[in-house]
């Protein structure tokens, strides 16, 4: 069986492990944990920081599953259009193609920026 590429946002990294303890011993993944930026630095002309980026709070992560995805995990998958470099090298393709799939059977709308403000 081929292996499947996700990207994945908990509300805590308590959620994910707990996500992680109802998973049988034998499933077999490799996790990645990943910081994402939702709003980029504001530099000034000079280069320095006119405002801060601000970190997406949530705890983030990619899972390449050897094999089915665990249903447990579906409802924390995300699938963000611009993900520059938020992506295991070689995936590039077949993330585009899940991703285009994903929205079009579930007829989901494009993601919205997070309003949440620190």
């Amino acid at each position: 069986m081929k292996p499947i590429y996700r990207k994945y946002s908990f509300a805590t990294e308590a959620e994910y492990n707990k996500a992680i303890e109802v998973l049988p011993k034998e499933t077999k993944f490799t996790f990645i944990p990943i910081t994402c930026i939702q709003t980029p630095a504001v530099l000034d002309s000079k280069g320095k920081v006119k405002k801060e980026a601000v970190i997406d709070p949530n705890y983030n992560c990619d899972i390449i599953w050897e094999g089915e995805e665990p249903t447990e995990f579906i409802p924390f998958q995300v699938w963000p259009h611009n993900i520059g470099q938020h992506i295991v090298g070689g995936w590039e393709e077949q993330y585009a193609i899940d991703r285009e799939n994903a929205l079009k059977a579930a007829a989901l709308p494009e993601p919205k920026k997070s309003s949440k403000k620190k």
